[in-house]
């Protein structure tokens, strides 16, 4: 069912069967410590083992207290597995205590408060800490657990925790100092001593002064026995000294036995010689100041781990962040479009390659405080200069600029905090390219960034050149369909009228008239599709025989009544599509045959020079037609161009010698034409050289 938990018992394991059999012992040895004529223990490990069991047992570290509790995560519950863990130890204790032949009800008694008093102890240290693992993190956590150490020792001697000691009512106040004392000193450096052996802990510190460590152990004994052998001087602060190098020199788990150790030694020469007040105080004092020299030291400790950590989160980020940076700069600079980050009065702070190579030199004599705009010399989009207004809304963040609608052909976005535009800037060749700009703020920039906006710039001169032609090319191919469009249904009703008339002879004219705008209107759809698929068409180049090439177009172009002569002097194998290639020379010597001089035979030349340049076959088409003027050079070449002689002449759609360059160029070449000695045209252009010819 969806939402609901199952739980399964966790079967033992090694782990736990170990530390149940190492309880059991400790638990008998703390009972054979029983003096039997006193009924007092001299020494009581049992509840510092507690402690180390649930430790080492507790469920559900990962994800006890505040954490997600899924079935998922966890397939056993944790409050069951608890109390049976606690009910397990309060069983060992009982079994080791009649073992030992002690009084039931005593040991029954001292088995509930060892068990449930440090599970109690244990629980509320968890909560306090809410993260997993048991080792402290902070000084706070240290001075947790001694406080709940101190706390848990007074229901514990009151309740009888221990052997020999009545419940609710010890013999005196010295016994309560005495047992109080000896609940809390092992439990303060047994709980820390278990925590580091029975807890994984990340370590960011290192041992300072490793060889100086032998002769701070040296000192620190000598400091102890110092304070302890002298009372009556003013030599306690002696005490503090081994903390202090503990705390300074020596990371968290080495810190902490070191600690347990001092602790044992301060332990030994702290035994009260009588069980007087005065002698039960005075231990309970040196026991005090022990659990303080533990806490100074484990704070000390914790405070360099927890600055170690963050250097060491603060060295990852600036490493992270240092790589991001180098990863964004190679990112920017081999962007194709140009980045600028300008300040509040546009002027740029940082560019990339693309964006210098896109704008140019900065103006001559304009002052580098110059926002961008006025700097690079940018234009509108049609070469005009642009108004104050104008230059305004480039420059300024979005967020910063005053509201204008004088914006001309600039467009705010909708929510004004960016703005999209197309400029123009001189490309270095005489003419103006046109650039796509983009500008946003930046609201969030560190203060050593004085960068307030992002200029993004992208040439989109070939793209508008494009969409120019795009519209030309549509309303010209509108216009050049619809005149033999209307002229097959008007010599269609001319036949039929005819045909109503009962004069069926006669509509064979105007069906042959149609017929023929019928044949010039597939013409017509026939160039514009070759001129497409030149431009768009997937290029399959290979090794081709040119001679042979031209030969077979040639051939295609002989028949008829007035077949040309061509002559083939292409010996050169060249790299191209086999279909670009027919498709180029059909338009060149279709050309030459279609404006060939009245009353004489086409005639055509090719002929080929490879290695000109090296790597290239340079190839030439001469013919002896009406020929070209020098101001028709470039325009025959363009879309839908024409010569004013072809235009008077001859019909066509101005698109033949367009598909020509357009194939020339997919292939990196270079197309020229011009006239020739014998008064007609000659079209030179260039292919690369196939690997044929070069072997």
């Amino acid at each position: 069912m969806t939402g609901q938990r199952t739980y399964r018992p966790a079967a033992p394991t090694p782990q736990a069967l170990v530390a149940y059999t190492a309880y059991g012992f400790v638990v008998v040895a703390g009972f054979l410590t029983v003096e039997h004529h006193g009924g007092q223990a001299a020494a009581w490990p049992t509840h510092v083992a507690t402690a180390a069991l649930f430790t080492v047992l507790w469920p559900g570290q990962a994800s006890w207290y505040g954490r997600d509790d899924s079935p998922q995560t966890r397939t056993t519950n944790p409050t069951s597995t608890l109390l049976g863990i606690s009910a397990l130890a309060w069983l060992i204790v009982l079994i080791a205590g009649l073992i030992c032949g002690h009084d039931p009800v005593e040991v029954a008694r001292v088995a509930s408060w060892n068990v449930f008093g440090v599970l109690a102890l244990l629980l509320a240290y968890r909560v306090w800490r809410a993260e997993p693992g048991w080792f402290p993190h902070t000084p706070a956590d240290v001075c947790v657990f001694t406080g709940l150490v101190f706390v848990s020792s007074i229901p514990a001697v009151l309740g009888g925790a221990m052997p020999g000691v009545a419940a609710w009512l010890p013999a005196s106040t010295a016994d309560l100092a005495w047992w109080g004392t000896v609940w809390m000193l092992p439990l303060e450096y047994g709980g820390l001593l278990g925590f580091v052996l029975l807890s994984p802990v990340e370590t960011y510190t290192t041992v300072r002064f490793p060889t100086w460590q032998p002769v701070a152990l040296v000192g620190s004994v000598i400091c102890i026995h110092l304070a302890m052998s002298f009372p009556e001087l003013p030599l306690s602060w002696l005490m503090l000294l081994p903390a202090l190098w503990v705390g300074v020199t020596m990371t968290p788990r080495i810190a902490c036995i070191a600690l347990v150790m001092i602790g044992a030694l301060l332990g030994g020469l702290s035994q009260p010689q009588g069980s007087s007040l005065e002698e039960a105080v005075r231990f309970l004092v040196l026991s005090v100041t022990a659990m303080a020299i533990a806490m100074l030291g484990v704070s000390l400790v914790m405070f360099r781990e927890r600055h170690a950590h963050t250097q060491t989160q603060g060295l990852a980020a600036t490493r992270q962040a240092a790589a991001q940076s180098a990863i964004l700069d190679v990112v920017v600079s081999s962007m194709t479009d140009g980045v600028l980050l300008t300040d509040r009065h546009g002027r740029v702070v940082s560019s990339n390659p693309a964006a210098r190579a896109l704008l140019g030199a900065p103006r001559h004599g304009v002052d580098a405080s110059a926002g961008w705009v006025r700097r690079y010399d940018v234009r509108g989009s049609h070469g005009t200069d642009l108004n104050d207004a104008q230059i305004t809304a480039l420059e300024q963040p979005p967020l910063q600029r005053a509201p204008s609608t004088d914006h001309g052909d600039l467009t705010l976005a909708p929510d004004g905090s960016a703005l999209d535009a197309e400029v123009a800037t001189a490309d270095g060749a005489g003419g103006w390219r046109t650039l796509a700009v983009h500008t946003r703020a930046l609201t969030r920039t560190p203060q050593s960034l004085d960068a307030h906006q992002v200029v993004l710039l992208k040439d989109v001169t070939a793209s508008r050149q494009r969409r120019q032609e795009l519209e030309t090319f549509a309303g010209v191919v509108a216009h050049d369909l619809r005149n033999p469009l209307g002229a097959v249904s008007l010599w269609l009703e001319s036949a039929a009228m005819d045909v109503d008339d009962g004069d069926p002879a006669a509509a064979r004219e105007p069906l042959a008239r149609a017929r023929q705008a019928g044949r010039r209107m597939r013409q017509v759809i026939d160039d514009y599709l070759a001129y497409t698929v030149g431009r768009e068409g997937v290029l399959r180049v290979e090794e081709l025989d040119l001679g042979a090439v031209i030969r077979e177009v040639a051939a295609v172009n002989l028949r008829g009544p007035r077949g040309p002569r061509v002559d083939v002097l292409a010996d050169a194998w060249v790299q191209a599509d086999r279909t670009l290639l027919r498709q180029l020379f059909a338009n060149l010597i279709g050309n030459a045959v279609k404006y060939a001089r009245d009353g004489e035979d086409p005639y055509v030349r090719i002929r080929a020079v490879h290695d000109d340049p090296a790597g290239w076959v340079r190839i030439y088409v001469e013919d002896k037609g009406i020929g070209l003027d020098a101001k028709d050079a470039e325009t025959v070449f363009a879309p839908f161009g024409r010569t004013s002689h072809g235009t008077a002449m001859r019909e066509g759609t101005g698109l033949g010698l367009a598909l020509c360059r357009t194939i020339v160029t997919r292939h990196h070449g270079q197309i020229t034409a011009y006239r020739n000695a014998w008064g007609g045209a000659t079209v030179e252009l260039t292919l690369p050289q196939g690997r044929a010819m070069s072997d």
